[in-house]
């Protein structure tokens, strides 16, 4: 738990509070309290001529001197939000949300990057390109062979023969210089 927390104490109970709730630092059980009470015309009258001593222990012993000690310690009644003042918040704070983020849209265009990640340039070794024939284990075979390839002039992906086919393993060595342009390639523009 973080010092802040730690140290903010509740003003009517001395509870931890959990921060400022109707005009005052509170705990969640006196911000539930006042908010149930508050507002309530007529409230149990104190057994114990208005003098209790409210406590994290006995705050629940007496209602009349608990919502006093509310009041003396600043909370207010008016901060109290009722169903439709609660309802048009929540409304107003995601107009807000929406209004910020197109305006961010707005003031910076670049924000949203459409264009692809990665460009592949002709001397990428991972294109249907004529390459350089590809090291598997100790064996040479083409890249057309290695991985599938695409024919613009056809609608769908030439099928590379299986492992199993070839009796090549699944692992393939490329060369330091292959994969540095490679990387470079696929780094965000």
């Amino acid at each position: 738990m973080d010092q802040r927390k730690r140290n903010k104490k509740c003003s009517v109970c001395g509870d931890s509070a959990v921060g400022f709730n109707f005009g005052a630092v509170a705990c969640e059980s006196c911000k539930a309290f006042f908010r149930r009470t508050a507002r309530k015309a007529q409230i149990a009258a104190c057994l114990f001529n208005e003098h209790c001593t409210i406590g994290v222990t006995t705050r629940r012993f007496c209602a009349h001197c608990r919502l006093k000690k509310c009041f003396s310690v600043g909370m207010k009644t008016c901060l109290i939000l009722d169903e439709k003042a609660k309802h048009e918040r929540r409304e107003k704070i995601t107009r807000n949300r929406q209004t910020r983020s197109t305006s961010l849209l707005k003031t910076n265009p670049n924000s949203l990057d459409l264009k692809p990640a990665c460009a592949l340039p002709t001397n990428n070794p991972f294109t249907t390109a004529p390459a350089q024939p590809v090291q598997v284990e100790s064996t040479t075979m083409s890249p057309d062979c290695a991985i599938q390839s695409f024919d613009p002039s056809s609608s769908s992906p030439s099928p590379s023969p299986t492992r199993e086919q070839n009796g090549q393993p699944h692992s393939m060595h490329y060369t330091n210089d292959q994969w540095r342009s490679f990387l470079t390639v696929c780094t965000p523009c």
